[in-house]
């Protein structure tokens, strides 16, 4: 979370506000959560955009969602970035591997750019779906000849742990281990 903040702005998230000492939330929890980066606050991807990159991520995000006056005006494609696949907070303890009916649905969505895709979002084959994000628009800019940004956000390997199908009790270091091989695979 301080590592991605830090990429985009050189500060940390608590000159934003988003983040607290005070368990369990230490940062914006929920899609009703104001706050984010300020406007003003230039971006690396956008300083990259301006000066002719193509600019993605995939993964989360939590650097904020929406203000009390403007819709998504935290998220990623007002940042600077064209493409952005992923989650607009940290992997929830909320969120289920297999959601049944709308179990975390407030908390845990899944976004391509600007549009909620899934609600609640399925963490089963997660880390392959945020990989070919991330390969589409590699191959879509070095078609173009385009130099490009691309910041993969893995959901791994910070907690609750959770591995697709192919990747469960593959390690001899359990669901961390596991964890580590579907990353190690996916880059």
């Amino acid at each position: 979370f301080n590592v991605v903040a830090a990429l985009h702005t050189s500060r940390l998230p608590v000159r934003y506000g988003l983040s607290a000492n005070k368990l369990p939330y230490r940062v914006l929890p929920t899609l009703m959560s104001s706050g984010g980066i300020i406007k003003t606050e230039l971006t690396l991807p956008q300083i990259l955009k301006n000066n002719g990159y193509a600019t993605g991520i995939s993964g989360k995000w939590h650097l904020g969602f929406s203000s009390n006056q403007e819709k998504h005006e935290y998220l990623p494609l007002q940042k600077g970035y064209e493409s952005w696949f992923g989650i607009p907070f940290s992997n929830m303890h909320f969120c289920k591997e297999e959601p049944k009916g709308d179990e975390g649905a407030l908390f845990c969505v899944l976004m391509a750019n600007n549009t909620i895709v899934q609600q609640p979002y399925n963490k089963v084959h997660m880390t392959d779906l945020l990989t070919r994000h991330a390969i589409d628009f590699i191959t879509r800019s070095v078609k173009k000849k385009k130099p490009f940004f691309f910041l993969m956000s893995f959901l791994h390997v910070h907690t609750p742990l959770f591995s697709s199908p192919k990747f469960r009790n593959a390690s001899k270091s359990g669901p961390f281990g596991d964890n580590m091989e579907e990353m190690d695979n996916a880059v």
